[in-house]
């Protein structure tokens, strides 16, 4: 069963427009150690990554990554 799912998932994603393509980006604002867990810079390192997803869903991408410890919450 799970060797059927497997094969007709490969094939359909060799198949249509967009085959075998899926525009990524993976954000990383770059923040210091020191900066990352205080309140203080929350909204600057929020805002950061809002904008650089913004910017790469213009660019194409339809999957952004984070990072598990973008959001200092």
């Amino acid at each position: 069963m799970v060797g059927c799912s497997l094969l007709y998932g490969a094939g359909r994603l060799e198949t249509g427009e967009n085959a075998g393509r899926l525009p990524v980006a993976v954000v990383q604002a770059n923040v210091p150690q020191q900066e990352k867990w205080s309140p203080q810079f929350r909204d600057r390192i929020e805002d950061d990554h809002f904008r650089m997803t913004r910017d790469a869903a213009e660019a194409g991408a339809t999957l952004v990554v984070w990072s598990e410890s973008a959001v200092p919450r």
